[in-house]
C-alpha cells in the first residue's frame, strides 16, 4: 500500500495507490479409482462394503447402480434395509473437492435367506384306552425346535417342550377334536403347521 501526494495551486490531493497480486489457486489432483471393492452379506437385510484407499481421495461415494447411497470418509460402508435372499451390486468412486474419479469395478453379494424351521411331521391324535375324556398327541422331533405350539380346532392350545402331549380338556366326548402342531426355534421363529390329526375322546 503506497500513499502519493499530488499538489495543485488550490488543493492538495492524497491518493492511495493499491497494488494487489493474486497467486494461482492450487490445482486439485484427480483421485485414483478405488480398488479391491469387496461386498459381504451380514444378515437378511444388510451387507458390508470395504475397499482400499485411493490416492488423493478425501472421501468416497457409494453407488448401487446409478443411485448414490452415501458419501463417506472411511473405506467401508454398511448397506442396510435390504431384502432377504436378494443380490445387490455396488461401485465406489473417490472424491477430492469437486473432482470425482471413475467408478470402481462392480462387486455384488446376496443377502441371507430368511431363517426357516421345519414343520413337525407325522402328527397323530388318539384316545388312549381306559382314559375317559383324554386325547394323546405325538409327532416327529424337529431338530431345530426349542418348543412346540399345539393348536386345537385352529385355536392355540398350549406350548410344550416335548414332542408329546396329553389333552385332558376334551370335555365333550361326543365331539371330534382336530389338532395341528408348529415348531418354535430358539429365537422365536414359528414353522408352518403340521398335518392335521383328529380324534374323539372315550366315554367313561
Amino acid at each position: 500500500l503506497k500513499t502519493s501526494v499530488y499538489a495543485n495551486p488550490a488543493h492538495q490531493y492524497y491518493v492511495n495507490d493499491i497494488k494487489m497480486e493474486f497467486g494461482a489457486l492450487p490445482e486439485v489432483e484427480t483421485p485414483s479409482v478405488p480398488q479391491n471393492l469387496s461386498v459381504n452379506a451380514i444378515d437378511q437385510t444388510s451387507v458390508s462394503l470395504s475397499w482400499t484407499s485411493a490416492k488423493n481421495a478425501t472421501s468416497y461415494n457409494v453407488y448401487r447402480g446409478t443411485n448414490k447411497l452415501a458419501n463417506v470418509t472411511t473405506t467401508s460402508y454398511l448397506a442396510e434395509g435390504l431384502n432377504a435372499d436378494t443380490e445387490y451390486c455396488f461401485t465406489i468412486t473417490a472424491v477430492n473437492g469437486e473432482t470425482e474419479s471413475e467408478k470402481s469395478a462392480e462387486a455384488c453379494a446376496k443377502t441371507l435367506k430368511e431363517e426357516q424351521i421345519e414343520a413337525p411331521k407325522n402328527l397323530e391324535a388318539w384316545a388312549p384306552s381306559l382314559e375317559a375324556g383324554v386325547l394323546s398327541l405325538k409327532w416327529d422331533i424337529v431338530a431345530e425346535a426349542s418348543s412346540y405350539n399345539i393348536y386345537r380346532d385352529n385355536e392355540f392350545l398350549v406350548n410344550v417342550k416335548e414332542n408329546t402331549y396329553k389333552d385332558t380338556t376334551t370335555y365333550d366326548i361326543k365331539k371330534i377334536y382336530c389338532y395341528t402342531v408348529t415348531a418354535i426355534s430358539a429365537n422365536g421363529l414359528e414353522s408352518e403347521k403340521s398335518n392335521e390329526s383328529c380324534a374323539q375322546p372315550l366315554a367313561c
